[in-house]
């Protein structure tokens, strides 16, 4: 997502068909066809589910067949491991009917692709400041390891590990007992969010058996800093999601952005639904009311932030959740009515006033 959305400005269009172009290979690529040439090609990627719903909007919004699909498998809420063949000019997913000509199945082709990354240079890591382990090894598959979790638990850690896949070349470590160590992690990570190319900022946790996310209580010291680090990653997304949501839906539809701020410490989102406009509304937080001036009706005048949990229960008969599109948007096309505005009044909550914007 970031890719083709913040670093590369003007030239967006050119580096996303390069990216689908080496995202995904056909019979016609440099692939083998031969299982015994080919497995010794074979690399799990990580990578987060998020790309390719992204994917399928952007071929819809342009009235095309996304053709990127590949052999891969959900390991965890947002995280997909993936088949990849690798050669020294690019590494390209592996499409499901490039296995049918090898004669194998998935679970062989990605066994085979683990033990391949086994044998790659041991993945090493360095300590920080604050007590998180950096991992790195310089062969662009550094969050590939998440695909031998063997290697976190023989870790120097307090609990189990978690791990913070930030991009193919990063991936940091800490104990689920460590909260200055989590607290560090979650910092580091926002700091990597200006970096293209990433995979999750979400933190998944490896319990023995499996990968999770992995989820804080409220009073927890890390706690803010890994809602802070969503809500920037969730605006990144939603933002991503804009120029493809134009396209489908024409001018006249209002798509707005997730706005992040924080107030005495809590780090919130926020999202405009404007009266007489029809909007794309993000899972915001908290909705923003804007009425019209009575006395002018090219202007706004009052406004005021509703909690999303109460908006539904007031209003949600007025939201439409759009299918297929993550993160979640809903299609408003009528404002509330004057009884409705007076309930939602009543709930209301003056969070934007004071919050300064991230």
């Amino acid at each position: 997502v970031a890719l083709f959305t913040r670093s590369y400005g003007a030239e967006r269009e050119s580096v996303l068909a390069e990216l689908v172009a080496t995202l995904v290979m056909g019979r016609d690529h440099e692939a083998s066809e031969d299982w015994s040439e080919a497995a010794q090609h074979l690399r799990p990627v990580v990578r987060s589910t998020r790309l390719h719903r992204h994917l399928d909007l952007m071929a819809q919004a342009e009235k095309r067949t996304n053709n990127v699909k590949t052999a891969g498998l959900e390991i965890a809420k947002g995280l997909s491991l993936e088949l990849a063949y690798d050669t020294p000019r690019a590494t390209a997913s592996v499409p499901p009917e490039l296995l049918a000509v090898w004669n194998v199945d998935f679970k062989t082709a990605m066994h085979t692709a683990i033990d391949n990354l086994r044998g790659l240079d041991e993945l090493s890591f360095s300590r920080s400041r604050s007590g998180f382990l950096v991992g790195h090894v310089q062969d662009g598959y550094e969050a590939s390891r998440m695909a031998t979790p063997d290697l976190f638990h023989r870790l120097a850690l307090t609990g189990d590990p978690v791990v913070l896949p930030a991009a193919r070349n990063a991936i940091l470590v800490a104990g689920s007992h460590e909260p200055e160590a989590l607290r560090g992690m979650a910092e580091a990570g926002i700091d990597l969010l200006e970096e293209a190319r990433w995979i999750s900022f979400s933190p998944y946790v490896h319990d023995g058996e499996s990968w999770n996310r992995f989820l804080l209580p409220a009073e927890h010291p890390a706690t803010a800093v890994f809602r802070k680090l969503e809500l920037l990653e969730l605006r990144h997304d939603y933002d991503a999601q804009r120029p493809a949501l134009g396209k489908l839906f024409g001018e006249n539809m209002f798509i707005p952005q997730l706005l992040v701020g924080e107030r005495d410490g809590t780090v919130r989102s926020f999202a405009t639904w404007g009266e007489g406009v029809s909007a794309l509304l993000p899972k915001a937080d908290y909705i923003v009311f804007s009425l019209l001036d009575p006395e002018d009706p090219e202007a706004y005048g009052e406004a005021f932030d509703v909690s999303f949990s109460d908006v539904r229960e007031v209003v949600g008969h007025r939201l439409t959740r759009l299918a297929g599109v993550e993160p979640h948007r809903f299609m408003v096309d009528s404002f509330p009515n004057a009884n409705e505005l007076d309930r939602l009044r009543e709930r209301s909550v003056d969070l934007v006033s004071g919050t300064v914007p991230l």
